[in-house]
């Protein structure tokens, strides 16, 4: 257990190198072969649960900060994206297969970046690893409708669960939509978002 454990660390503590000005994508690729290296000789047979959840907590950490950096550049790499020239029928067809999703899943990806621009938060939250993709696509989803939301939902990210979360997201932004006159004033106070959690 504290072997892998101990590998973990290194590798966290080893893929965090302070960002370039530009993208310095050989690092990033020797950081890289380092996890598929350690994941490739990982047995998961031989972990007990316990460090098999932590495992699992890892992974996941690392898929977020994955998906994040794609959301990130998407808005950026889609500008001139030959999709016609290479025949596809729309960008989201071309982008859903560079990540390997399906077009649904692409078309939220490219709503979720075009928002990132006016939610700075959200977009330093998603370099640091913090959200997973449906939680930066409630927010953006959400903040539409009223972007004094965002500080709210960043924050009701980190407390309730994913469910929870989903449905505040929602529920806000229905109230931003339907005018409710308290709405942005309550939005400061946490047992606010937390009542949007409440079953009907």
């Amino acid at each position: 257990m504290r072997g892998v454990l101990a590998r973990t660390t290194t590798l966290e503590a080893t893929t965090t190198p302070e960002a370039p000005a530009e993208a310095d994508l050989g690092e990033a690729r020797v950081h890289l072969e380092a996890l598929r290296r350690w994941v490739a000789a990982l047995e998961p047979a031989t972990l007990d649960p316990g460090t098999a959840r932590t495992v699992l907590s890892f992974a996941a950490d690392v898929e977020h900060l994955g998906a994040g950096l794609g959301l990130r550049v998407t808005h950026r790499a889609l500008q001139g994206a030959p999709w016609r020239e290479e025949g596809y029928r729309s960008s989201a067809a071309w982008l859903a297969e560079t990540l390997r999703s399906s077009v649904p899943q692409a078309v939220a990806a490219q709503d979720t970046a075009a928002r990132l621009e006016e939610l700075p938060a959200t977009t330093e939250a998603l370099a640091a690893g913090r959200l997973s993709p449906l939680e930066a696509q409630s927010i953006a989803a959400a903040t539409q409708a009223d972007s004094f939301a965002e500080e709210a939902l960043l924050e009701a990210a980190g407390s309730l669960p994913v469910h929870q979360f989903t449905l505040a997201a929602k529920r806000l932004a229905r109230a931003a939509q339907d005018g409710d006159p308290e709405h942005r004033g309550r939005l400061h106070d946490r047992r606010f978002v937390r009542s949007w959690t409440d079953v009907d």
